[in-house]
């Protein structure tokens, strides 16, 4: 991608960066929505820089506070629906070509923000979103009317009950107590707890979940293959993130795992603990924005496109199917549904 203009789209702005390091003195601060213009890049370890100029200054910043503004369109016409944008630099594989456009290919790197384009993820259309956000097109009997369930009302289970649930799920084993210690704490549904636990770890299974090394600023010590990084600095903590709690998907990892450091969550039972404060706190009980479901945590239907969960549009029907499963684990239980009707 050659297209050398950028934008800054983090909220508070970005660093523009004497060097291509962290640690580099700061020579300006260049505000949200500033244009720039891409000259190179550079790789520290793994880290990428971009090498770019603002006004008369030449400086580094980081992709993921950036965005270039070349168009990923969904027809071939300039009009139609843009699935995104692709950084200056780029590569892209083309895999054909209709008229005078190409369709293409390509893997977003780590580091890079959500609104550039790649082959999993894009910027959803109309059409995309439809299905998912009209309650009227979710059938009441299917399990995806679970998303309506209100995470505020316990579901009134047993930790051996979880047990069970839990059986060879990695660090989340054993943990049956610890969620509805959590459930009774901060009156958050203890069974939607522990399928959120499941979805955003893989189980168990993630680094997230596994733990994490952290050097005595929080910082992850290993990379998201696993690998230890920064090997001159010593191991302050191990850290873990049940709920994937601040794991933003400019740098998932390095983000969960710092914030955990903040919150001190050194254990899988604190973690989930904690975490369940969190969730608790910003949506479910939260006095301002009341998101008691799934459906509303995702789209927050009182005021649309804002307090939003998650950026995938099917996170919430994504762990509805863990829910029902429990729920039909337990001898006994209440469901309470909460849907929202648009005018």
């Amino acid at each position: 991608i050659v297209k050398p203009e950028m934008t800054v789209i983090s909220g508070l702005g970005t660093a523009l960066k004497m060097t291509a390091s962290s640690s580099s003195s700061s020579l300006v601060t260049i505000p949200y929505g500033a244009s720039i213009q891409y000259v190179d890049r550079y790789t520290s370890g793994s880290t990428v820089w971009y090498k770019v100029k603002y006004g008369t200054m030449t400086g580094y910043v980081t992709p993921s506070s950036v965005v270039g503004t070349a168009n990923i369109l969904s027809r071939p016409i300039l009009t139609s629906h843009a699935y995104g944008q692709i950084n200056t630099g780029e590569t892209v594989t083309i895999t054909g070509q209709t008229g005078t456009y190409y369709t293409i290919s390509y893997k977003r790197p780590a580091g890079h923000n959500i609104r550039v384009f790649d082959n999993t993820w894009r910027r959803a259309s109309v059409d995309d979103l439809i299905s998912y956000v009209d309650p009227s097109q979710i059938d009441s009997n299917s399990r995806s009317f679970y998303q309506f369930l209100d995470l505020s009302k316990s579901a009134g289970t047993t930790a051996t009950t979880l047990n069970k649930v839990l059986t060879s799920k990695g660090t989340l084993s054993g943990q049956g107590q610890a969620f509805v210690d959590a459930a009774s704490m901060y009156g958050v549904n203890e069974v939607y707890l522990l399928s959120h636990a499941l979805l955003e770890t893989g189980h168990g299974t993630s680094l997230l979940a596994k733990g994490v090394p952290v050097d005595k600023d929080g910082n992850a010590l290993i990379n998201s293959s696993g690998n230890r990084i920064y090997p001159e600095r010593p191991v302050a903590a191990t850290v873990y993130n049940m709920y994937g709690i601040q794991a933003t998907d400019s740098n998932p990892l390095g983000n969960g795992a710092k914030y955990a450091f903040q919150q001190k969550w050194f254990s899988p039972k604190e973690a989930i603990i904690g975490g369940a404060y969190w969730i608790g706190a910003k949506y479910i009980n939260n006095p301002q924005y009341m998101q008691n479901t799934l459906y509303k945590m995702r789209f927050n239907p009182s005021s649309p496109g804002t307090h939003q969960y998650a950026t995938d549009i099917g996170w919430a029907a994504k762990q509805t199917t863990s829910i029902y499963n429990i729920y039909q684990s337990l001898d006994a239980y209440t469901l309470n549904f909460d849907v929202p009707k648009y005018q």
